[in-house]
C-alpha cells in the first residue's frame, strides 16, 4: 500500500514499530516548526550549535560541525590539484580590495619567483583591451604615474619620473645619465633631457 505524506503521520504502530512512529512525529513537527525546509539536528538526537550542521563522521554516525560553506581563512586558500585558477568577475559591483590599516614596517605585498629555474614566462601580466583603462596606476590617487592601455607612462599631478639612466632609441646603451634629476621629454626636437 502506498500512502500519501500527509496520511503517514496519521499511521498506528503497535510493538516494536512504536519508536518508529515517534521518530517520524518529531520528524513531522520539527518539519513544521522550520517552515519545511530544515530538520533540527535534535530529532537525530544530535543538538547542533547555531551556525553548525550535521555532518558523516568516519564509523556512519553524525556530529555537528561547523559549516565549510562560508568565507574561508585567507591564509587558507590553496590549490591543491595543481591546475590554473581563475577568477571572473563580470558584473560592475564585483571588485577586489586588499585594504592594509596597520602599522607596518615590513612589504605587504610581494610576488616572487625564489626557485624552479625557468626558461621563460611573466611574473606580472596587466593586460586592457579598451583604450579607456588605464592598465596600472602608483601613486596617491592623484600624484604619480600610471600607464595606458597602449603602454605609455604618464604622469598625473605633481609626480615625476626620476631616473639614473635612460636608452631613448632603445639602441641598448643609455643616452641620459642623471643622478636624481627629472627627466622630460622636449616634444619639439623629440629630444630627452635632464635638469
Amino acid at each position: 500500500t502506498t500512502l500519501a505524506a500527509t496520511d503517514m503521520w496519521e499511521v498506528e504502530q503497535s510493538g516494536n514499530g512504536t519508536q518508529w512512529y515517534n521518530d517520524l512525529l518529531a520528524f513531522r513537527d520539527a518539519w513544521a516548526e522550520n517552515g519545511g525546509g530544515e530538520v533540527l539536528g535534535e530529532t537525530l538526537g544530535t543538538a547542533c550549535s547555531e551556525n553548525q550542521i550535521l555532518k558523516a563522521n568516519a564509523t556512519g554516525g553524525l556530529d555537528c560541525a561547523a559549516d565549510a560553506g562560508g568565507a574561508a581563512n585567507w591564509e587558507d586558500l590553496t590549490n591543491t590539484a595543481n591546475t590554473a585558477t581563475s577568477f571572473v568577475g563580470d558584473n560592475d559591483l564585483e571588485t577586489f580590495t586588499v585594504d592594509f590599516q596597520s602599522a607596518f614596517s615590513t612589504d605587504r605585498f610581494s610576488i616572487k619567483q625564489t626557485t624552479g629555474d625557468p626558461s621563460a614566462g611573466t611574473l606580472l601580466d596587466v593586460r586592457a583591451a579598451d583604450a579607456q583603462v588605464t592598465v596600472l596606476k602608483a601613486g596617491d590617487g592623484t600624484n604619480g604615474i600610471e600607464v595606458t592601455q597602449a603602454g605609455i607612462l604618464q604622469i598625473t599631478g605633481t609626480g615625476e619620473n626620476r631616473a639614473t639612466e635612460i636608452d631613448a632609441d632603445a639602441d641598448g646603451t643609455s643616452e641620459v645619465y642623471t643622478t636624481g634629476a627629472v627627466v622630460e621629454f622636449d616634444p619639439d626636437d623629440g629630444r630627452v633631457r635632464s635638469r
